[in-house]
């Protein structure tokens, strides 16, 4: 993933059928800043500081409330997609930072779009 100056590394789950499960299929993707009800219930105010704007990919067929956010491994994915700036195998490190760096890009931006390859 790159937003003009930032390249970002992404997790999200194998690649199997499309559906919930599996990776998101190839296409491009809108992409808006909404609340997300759990991590509005999170305490970490690192997390608060998110919450009410998480990116969601949107209109990808049979699938609902897939979102961009930090982790760092494919358990925590939930069906989501991780974004870091260090990858290993089944790994991504430094998420919050990568998270951090592409939310303030995103929140600039007059509309999103993910390109999924």
């Amino acid at each position: 993933m790159v937003a003009d100056d930032l390249t970002l590394r992404t997790l999200e789950l194998p690649v199997r059928d499309g559906l919930p499960g599996s990776a998101i299929p190839p296409g491009t993707y809108p992409v808006v800043l909404a609340p997300s009800p759990k991590f509005e219930a999170v305490r970490d105010s690192w997390v608060q500081e998110y919450a009410t704007t998480i990116p969601h990919i949107i209109n990808i067929p049979m699938r609902t409330n897939i979102l961009i956010h930090w982790g760092n491994y494919v358990a925590d994915t939930d069906g989501c997609v991780l974004v870091g700036m260090v990858q290993e195998p089944d790994f991504i490190g430094r998420s919050r930072d990568a998270f951090t760096a592409l939310h303030a890009k995103l929140v600039a931006a007059d509309s999103i779009q993910i390109v999924v390859t």
